[in-house]
């Protein structure tokens, strides 16, 4: 859902949920998180319901996949794009993207979550953007997609 920030609402990406009092700004495709202090762990996410996805056959797993760009500006601590399976207000499992702290340029990211099966009591697959500590990160060109894939 909007994933190439084409529509915003009081700077949020249409489709996107902003948790915590993150500073978000979309211009020209690209979403900026930004803050002066530290927030603890706001984020920007997107969620696909258990619910929507299809079933798994004996012998497949699902490969749960988020690539964007991202840069950063003066970020003291983490700046990284998760992928992440949510219960009943918890996360249940998750794997966390590659840092992008201090000041870098554009660079392509991607996270992959692998799972034979859903963890019990799985409700949400969760895309998200965090930005710990202070600085700005900039994100573009997101991709969410779960696949169902051979184990072979």
């Amino acid at each position: 859902k909007n994933p190439g920030f084409a529509e915003a609402k009081d700077g949020v990406p249409v489709g996107w949920v902003k948790a915590g009092a993150l500073g978000v700004s979309t211009e020209n495709s690209v979403v900026t998180l930004k803050t002066d202090k530290d927030l603890g762990w706001p984020s920007l996410f997107q969620d696909i319901k258990v619910s929507e996805l299809p079933a798994l056959k004996e012998g497949e797993s699902y490969e749960i996949v988020l690539t964007f760009r991202q840069k950063s500006d003066g970020v003291d601590k983490f700046a990284f794009g998760t992928v992440a399976i949510m219960g009943k207000d918890k996360r249940l499992t998750y794997k966390d993207g590659t840092n992008v702290n201090g000041t870098k340029d554009w660079q392509n990211c991607t996270t992959v979550l692998k799972l034979k099966a859903l963890p019990e009591g799985a409700e949400i697959v969760r895309a998200s953007f965090y930005l710990n500590g202070t600085g700005s990160t900039g994100i573009s060109n997101v991709k969410f997609v779960v696949k169902v894939v051979d184990n072979k």
